[in-house]
């Protein structure tokens, strides 16, 4: 596997990993801010910006984009996150010299106009009304609420206000602030010529640098985690509606920023506690075998300036003490050092897994290595990320359920009107 990472003289990173075997190429400009960056004017900003980016460039309009997706047979997505905007598309490697170019000035120089911005702020509006829809994107929407005081204190895509409100000539200031090259990252795999990618790269060399110099870097240290902690005292919500059908629980705990090894430690205990696939974890001996939760898992979020780790679970209504009560256990348990010693190898091997499922296929190691290059910033190859997750210690995970062990935590817990409480 081939991988390097390049440099522009206008400060636009570059990853790459070329993968003779594979059949396709992805490829995906990561504008290094989200939500999370958005001025109070600008809430909702990024999320719509991602959404107007399909409507049409300046040199492509949008029955071009679909044209050239439909006829090449490939895929364009993009996503928004509170530190970061992607948008991407794979593609067999005879229409990258095609697609690029698009891809590039949908990113560079999107219309934004008038009449394309109500629809978008329409079909916005919709996706917010799903997620009001969807109990655990409530509920994260809530631990969200307790936890933060800044914009990452709110709805990520905006609340329906925000929606509303915001002005295009915001969504223009925003992409003109933020989309420029010293805040982005391109990152190409798969089975490209080195000849197609000097040509991809030299076409972006006119690319103007933000008037700050590295942006990203300045974007970086402005971010904070939302303000000081809050008391005991309003670390706890309860919500009742007809939506929760049943008892829900969320528990979330800040934590300082993880980098090098804690960083990887983070999600190894997220897997050994039991992230989405809880085979073979804590969670699903002691809480969804025995019963006493439907569900539970675990996931680390990091953020500059920090990072939360989120625990979530689906149980009888008026359970969530129990269930509390279990999962502070375990974290006891960790920090005592008690457990399997082989099942500290078995999530390791468990991520490990993961990480060469995701280097399986163009798209889904694309991402990774945005995944992996964003803590420190820095191009991590698979083989060494995989060499950091070997290297990692019962010590570590020791340290690290003890902090959250050293605070209570942030809960929302949730439940039909009739049978939610709080004790």
């Amino acid at each position: 596997m081939e991988q390097r990472s390049v440099t522009l003289p206008n400060n636009l990173r570059v990853l790459l990993h070329r993968m003779p075997s594979m059949a396709t190429v992805s490829v995906c400009f990561y504008v290094l801010s989200g939500a999370r960056d958005e001025s109070p004017n600008q809430a909702g900003a990024a999320h719509m910006l991602e959404h107007m980016l399909f409507r049409g460039s300046e040199a492509f309009s949008e029955e071009d984009i679909r044209r050239a997706m439909r006829e090449t047979g490939s895929d364009m997505n993009a996503f928004t996150a509170w530190e970061g905007t992607c948008i991407y598309a794979r593609m067999l490697p005879e229409y990258f010299g095609s697609l690029f170019p698009v891809l590039a000035d949908m990113v560079r120089h999107p219309k934004l106009n008038a009449a394309d911005y109500e629809v978008e702020r329409s079909v916005v509006q919709e996706e917010l009304a799903r997620q009001l829809d969807e109990p655990r994107s409530v509920m994260l929407h809530e631990l969200h609420r307790l936890s933060f005081d800044d914009r990452i204190g709110g709805i990520l895509i905006g609340s329906k206000e925000q929606i509303r409100d915001l002005e295009l000539q915001e969504l223009r200031a925003f992409h003109r602030s933020h989309y420029v090259p010293d805040n982005t990252l391109v990152i190409i795999t798969g089975a490209y010529e080195e000849k197609q990618i000097d040509e991809a790269l030299t076409s972006l060399e006119d690319w103007r640098p933000g008037a700050d110099g590295l942006l990203s870097e300045a974007v970086r240290q402005k971010r904070s985690m939302g303000g000081s902690i809050a008391g005991p005292e309003k670390r706890t919500s309860k919500l009742m509606a007809p939506l929760f059908r049943k008892g829900a629980g969320i528990w979330g705990w800040r934590l300082p920023p993880l980098q090098g090894a804690d960083h990887y430690a983070a999600h190894l205990l997220c897997t050994l506690l039991g992230d989405d696939n809880t085979l073979g974890s804590r969670f699903e001996t002691v809480l969804v075998r025995a019963r006493i939760a439907e569900q539970a898992n675990a996931v680390y979020t990091s953020f500059s300036g920090g990072g939360m780790l989120k625990i979530y679970g689906t149980f009888p209504a008026e359970q969530e003490e129990k269930v509390q009560g279990i999962v502070m256990d375990e974290l006891r348990r960790l920090h005592e050092g008690k457990g399997n010693p082989g099942e500290l190898r078995r999530a390791k091997n468990k991520i490990k897994t993961q990480l060469a499922v995701d280097a399986s296929t163009t798209d889904s190691r694309m991402i990774s290595m945005a995944q992996a290059w964003l803590p420190g910033r820095e191009m991590v190859p698979l083989q060494e990320v995989l060499e950091r997750i070997d290297a990692l210690t019962d010590r570590q995970l020791t340290k690290l359920a003890g902090r959250l062990l050293a605070e209570p935590p942030f809960r929302v817990i949730a439940g039909p009107p009739e049978h939610a409480k709080l004790s």
